[in-house]
């Protein structure tokens, strides 16, 4: 975000990761603190009236437990950073610092990022309870309405299987809401559904029953979209699917990185909004205040979500994740395109559904 101006499109929240504010950014030193860039992001943050999410975690040297290790890969976080401390008061001082600082700034803190991956924790989810719990004791004291989102897991096998260790060790009573991370490449953004469906599953077995929040989503190496209108159409989808599967927030990673997201928000060479950040604004626009009632498939390839609006009207959107051809819907229907299409339409009797979405009205 450093050196980027702030997005053109609407948002609510801002979730701070591969941000420089680790705890080991934060905390070089036993008694050293470096709050200047984390001061920066809450200033503008309140500046544009959008909520932050700090991703807590990422062990600083003096504090590691292994504190010579460092990850191939991974050596950007610092050496010692994917261990536990050595000892939980001094990750208690860190939430507290933080937390007092901040108080009424942030309200949201995320424990730590992707545990399951050992480039991000190299411990055991039992370790990753202690360390939830006392997190999660540290901000509801320091301000009860702070609110704590788990671990973030990545939803492949091996997340799935941490977060039910996690669980079954209680990690679930440390959270007011449950965070996982549904990336789906190199598949299509309708396999969202089954991912979020299993992690329901797992939490429902071990009876809990808070929000979940996708703190993660996006497209990273190697990208196979031909074309901009088929990044605008894949992010459309995407946050249409969370959002009528339930998951209360959905996060995309990310607005300004041009390293390892390949599906990219911003041109890297202006820093204007490329074809899906533009889609996206259109669906915030047109979804704030709706209720997305139901997505289903029909079919293989063609999808439908049916949406009411804050202002009582009823919308149907199609897509078909495959093939472009023309509906039994008549051109003078009430449609809404989004910007991942050209309206090729004009002189057609029909309605063309493809891979971008298209809103129509249900008045008629």
């Amino acid at each position: 975000m450093e050196g980027t101006a702030w997005p053109g499109v609407p948002f609510g929240s801002w979730r701070l990761w591969d941000a420089r504010v680790t705890w080991a950014d934060l905390q070089p030193g036993p008694h050293t603190w470096d709050f200047r860039l984390l001061d920066q992001y809450v200033e503008l943050s309140r500046a544009h009236g959008v909520e932050l999410l700090l991703t807590l975690g990422m062990t600083p040297q003096w504090a590691s437990s292994r504190p010579n290790e460092s990850p191939k890969g991974f050596e950007a976080y610092g050496k010692g950073a994917q261990a536990p401390p050595v000892r939980i008061e001094d990750w208690r001082e860190y939430i507290r610092t933080v937390a007092i600082r901040y108080r009424g700034k942030i309200c949201c803190y995320e424990i730590w990022n992707e545990p399951n991956q050992p480039g991000f924790f190299r411990g055991s989810p039992q370790q990753m309870v202690v360390l939830a719990k006392a997190a999660y004791e540290v901000l509801k004291s320091v301000d009860n309405h702070n609110v704590v989102a788990s671990p973030s897991i990545n939803c492949d096998s091996s997340g799935e299987e941490w977060l039910r260790r996690f669980l079954a060790a209680g990690g679930g009573k440390y959270a007011d809401v449950l965070a996982a991370h549904f990336y789906v490449m190199p598949k299509g953004p309708e396999a969202v559904v089954s991912l979020i469906k299993r992690v329901e599953s797992l939490l429902a077995a071990y009876g809990i029953d808070k929000p979940l929040w996708n703190t993660e989503e996006g497209w990273g190496p190697p990208s196979s979209f031909a074309s901009e209108d088929e990044e605008a159409a894949f992010v459309t989808r995407t946050f249409l699917l969370n959002a009528a599967a339930g998951v209360e927030r959905a996060y995309w990673y990310a607005w300004d990185n041009t390293n390892w997201v390949t599906l990219r928000l911003t041109d890297p060479r202006t820093g204007m909004p490329r074809r899906a950040a533009l889609a996206y604004a259109q669906l915030s626009q047109w979804l704030t205040g709706a209720q997305i009632e139901q997505c289903k498939t029909e079919g293989h390839d063609k999808w439908s979500c049916r949406v009411t609006r804050a202002n009582g009207e009823h919308w149907l959107v199609l897509w078909n994740s495959a093939t472009t051809a023309p509906s039994n819907l008549m051109r003078n229907t009430d449609v809404r395109y989004f910007p991942c299409t050209t309206d090729t339409t004009a002189r057609m009797s029909a309605i063309v559904i493809g891979t971008c979405p298209v809103m129509i009205n249900q008045h008629q």
